[in-house]
């Protein structure tokens, strides 16, 4: 996204995702270092047919930043006003500040303070991972509930979920936009090449996208645990019966997994066929 930004390409390969002109874009990231990020970037420019990192586009790798200390809040917004920025992203923000993953009260001084930035027409850009399930039962949260409690998701214009679905695929949810309608959902394919690295996007609905998801979980449950019930895969994947096992009917036709009798019980295996 941070270089379809900055090079006015279609982000993901979709032509809806096309922005309207090269943007001024800062990525800050401080989980990679410098000998991933950077060698990533360019393979990504290089499969949209562009040799070098334009000038527009800025990496912040390591620096420190710390948004839990007011004299790098202070002066992290000078240097992104400075230099123009118009689009900074953070990924991912736990490893800017160590509230992250705390609740709505805890993350509410880091989102007022990047709401300065979005007051100067600066927009903010934040990756983070959602906390662990519940211990026990099906997890029913909003997918945007899942992080913080919903304290990063009542701060943002514009949530999107990401969801693996295998291991060069995930699938994406626009969902509960606050200033327009939700993008329709779409999948990713990675791609990496001679050519370089590409995200092949392909638009999807959104019952396809949640079924495509939940058949990820059961496969990969079923592939480290062969011979379980649906009952027993349910509740190992936290989800609604009826919905494990409508996934292992899909999976079943699709001839992936098979099954055998026990008793009342029908036990799910991978297919060798």
């Amino acid at each position: 996204m941070a270089i379809a930004a900055a090079t006015g390409t279609p982000a993901f390969g979709l032509e809806r995702f096309k922005p309207s002109r090269q943007f001024r874009v800062l990525y800050c990231s401080q989980e990679d270092t410098n000998a991933i990020v950077k060698p990533r970037a360019r393979k990504m420019l290089a499969a949209r047919g562009i040799t070098e990192i334009p000038d527009n586009l800025g990496f912040s790798v390591h620096k420190g930043i710390n948004l839990d200390d007011s004299r790098w809040e202070e002066h992290f917004y000078a240097e992104v006003l400075g230099n123009a920025i118009e689009l900074v992203f953070l990924d991912p923000i736990r490893y800017f500040t160590e509230h992250a993953d705390k609740g709505p009260a805890d993350v509410m001084p880091v989102t007022k303070y990047l709401r300065r930035f979005a007051e100067v027409r600066i927009t903010p850009h934040l990756s983070h991972h959602d906390v662990k399930p519940p211990a026990t039962g099906s997890d029913s949260r909003r997918k945007n509930q899942r992080a913080s409690g919903g304290g990063w998701f009542s701060s943002s214009e514009c949530p999107m979920t990401f969801e693996k679905i295998s291991p060069i695929e995930a699938l994406v949810s626009p969902e509960d936009y606050k200033i327009s309608g939700d993008p329709a959902p779409f999948k990713i394919r990675y791609v990496e090449d001679e050519n370089g690295i590409r995200l092949i996007a392909e638009t999807t609905r959104s019952c396809d996208a949640k079924a495509l998801a939940l058949d990820e979980k059961v496969l990969t449950y079923i592939s480290e645990n062969q011979g379980k019930s649906g009952s027993r895969i349910a509740e190992a994947i936290r989800v609604r019966k009826d919905d494990a096992l409508e996934s292992l009917h899909r999976l079943g036709t699709a001839g992936k997994i098979d099954s055998v009798k026990k008793g009342r019980a029908e036990l799910w295996m991978l297919s060798h066929s």
